[in-house]
């Protein structure tokens, strides 16, 4: 537990006596999933369809074909049977300036006007042109700004704030260990309400980010031939990642054990990520935050992007030909190297009990987690991970040739 003099007395952070945990959490319009989330304090679940004119933060690759309008229809209703909002993603970082064309103007309301129509609740952006439009011309829908459009500071807040916005879920990638900044948008939510997301843990201010959000915006968006659904981003990523291992500590992640810390601060709205897991990993994830405690790798739980084979998701050979059977577009003999890379695992476990103390400790040294300098997020890395150093080390050199493949100009993916 945090120590409430340490928290007030050496920092001037509030106490707040916020005790309820209040969650967003992705569907994967499995039907058996909303009955199982009634009892967790679930207030709406979020996502959208595979493609749409203005897409949004996931490539249309890793989303189901099977997910339709009909489908999204039934979602909304049956989920409003249980007392479950739902909230449309929206939250693509860029419109490709349709939205400054007669016909795109056009599609983009029609859209609008067909989610109203469906009684969705919120929609999540990360345009603002998008929430002036929306709150001007469709009342009955809330807009919610997703943590794509970067909210890491007290302008950028009240910028959005000054926009009439409901709900900001903050940047993911900074902002929830900036202790201070947190006690700020806690005193706000009078007005608007404040959500963390919990289980994301990319790099802090990765480099590959806004990149990485663009080229998926736009591999969601209709009017938007497809293009490589494996984006250079995923591979590089991971790749610094391997080469800096302990850097994984330093992401924005926030533990099951360690939300009570973020409740006493005033915020209690969390949004849990993956929305194409499978049912029973999503109650898993979901489990584990309401109840505030979790035993085991945290990497089942949080999205390190190192996955245990276990808990890869299947996709099937036919939506594989999809997307990468296009011989006059892709070199097909790369496309089958490429498959043959598939695969990230060397053992990777964290263990999630051996990081108790960990944010406490942040908090004393008044540290944001953002610098590579006091050794902290080194210590417990040793502390909590152990890993295979030879699969390791044949993932990295594999990642090496997978990148070849995107920067070779005489032996390219592309044609």
């Amino acid at each position: 537990m945090v120590n409430q003099r340490l928290l007030i007395k050496e920092h001037s952070l509030i106490v707040s006596t916020t005790t309820t945990s209040f969650f967003s959490v992705g569907t994967n319009f499995d039907p058996d999933l909303l009955p199982q989330l009634n009892n967790f304090n679930v207030y709406e679940v979020y996502g959208k369809l595979p493609k749409d004119i203005i897409g949004g933060g996931r490539s249309a690759f890793h989303i189901s074909n099977k997910i339709n309008h009909q489908v999204l229809c039934q979602e909304i209703k049956k989920g409003h049977r249980f007392g479950i909002e739902f909230n449309y993603l929206l939250n693509a970082p860029c419109l490709g300036n349709i939205e400054y064309t007669k016909s795109g103007n056009r599609k983009i309301r029609k859209f609008l006007d067909f989610l109203s129509e469906q009684d969705v609740d919120t929609v999540t952006v990360t345009i603002p042109y998008l929430a002036v439009l929306i709150k001007k011309n469709y009342s009955n829908l809330k807009v919610d700004v997703s943590t794509i459009a970067r909210v890491r500071n007290v302008d950028t807040f009240n910028s959005w704030l000054d926009l009439g916005v409901n709900s900001i879920t903050l940047d993911d990638s900074c902002a929830n260990r900036d202790w201070r900044f947190l006690q700020y948008v806690a005193n706000k939510q009078i007005t608007c309400k404040v959500k963390l997301l919990v289980n994301q843990a990319c790099t802090p201010n990765c480099i590959h980010r806004d990149y990485h959000y663009n080229v998926n915006g736009h591999n969601s968006q209709a009017n938007h031939i497809s293009s490589f659904p494996l984006s250079f981003c995923d591979i590089a990523c991971k790749s610094e990642r391997l080469n800096n291992l302990h850097g994984i500590i330093r992401g924005q992640w926030i533990r099951p054990n360690d939300l009570n810390i973020y409740k006493r601060l005033g915020i209690n709205h969390f949004k849990i990520i993956q929305r194409h897991d499978p049912s029973s990993l999503i109650m898993e994830t979901l489990k584990a935050y309401y109840y505030e405690q979790y035993d085991g790798n945290l990497l089942n739980i949080v999205k390190f992007h190192f996955t245990e084979p276990s808990k890869t998701k299947k996709i099937t050979l036919a939506h594989l030909l999809k997307y990468l059977c296009r011989p006059f577009k892709f070199n097909m003999l790369n496309v089958y190297k490429l498959s043959k890379y598939r695969g990230d695992n060397f053992d990777l476990y964290i263990d999630n009990k051996k990081l108790d103390g960990f944010i406490e400790e942040m908090i004393r040294r008044d540290c944001s987690n953002l610098c590579r300098k006091c050794g902290l997020c080194q210590n417990y890395f040793e502390l909590a991970c152990s890993y295979d150093g030879e699969k390791r080390d044949q993932l990295m050199n594999k990642y090496e040739k997978i990148l070849d493949l995107y920067l070779n100009n005489s032996n390219s993916l592309f044609h």
